[in-house]
């Protein structure tokens, strides 16, 4: 706003155009988020952070993959370490369940 002569207040907008320096509209706002977004790769680790909450919640695989747009194989590839640290944490809580009813073995992993 000072570079084009506009006096801050409280009731002026913050956002501006670069161009002329009127308000920005929401579209203004939404393309340059979009354009960081994009530059940075921060879609994909968005993704990624997604996915990986998701299945750490328990979601169903398919579901996940549906809401990615994905095919539950990629999912099952690609956040296959997650998969992993689940089952075994899956077969703890098995195990420790089985020790408190007094089983004699425990679960095991596949």
């Amino acid at each position: 706003m000072l570079a084009y002569g506009i006096k801050y207040n409280e009731s002026r907008f913050v956002f501006i155009g670069e161009e002329c320096g009127n308000p920005s509209n929401y579209n203004h706002a939404y393309y340059a988020f979009q354009k960081i977004i994009n530059a940075n790769g921060c879609l994909h680790g968005l993704r990624h952070t997604h996915a990986t909450i998701l299945l750490n919640r328990g979601l169903n695989v398919k579901v996940i993959a549906e809401r990615l747009g994905n095919t539950t194989q990629m999912i099952y590839e690609t956040y296959g370490h997650v998969l992993k640290k689940l089952e075994v944490q899956a077969v703890a809580l098995i195990g420790a369940s089985l020790e408190e009813s007094g089983a004699k073995s425990g679960a095991i992993l596949p």
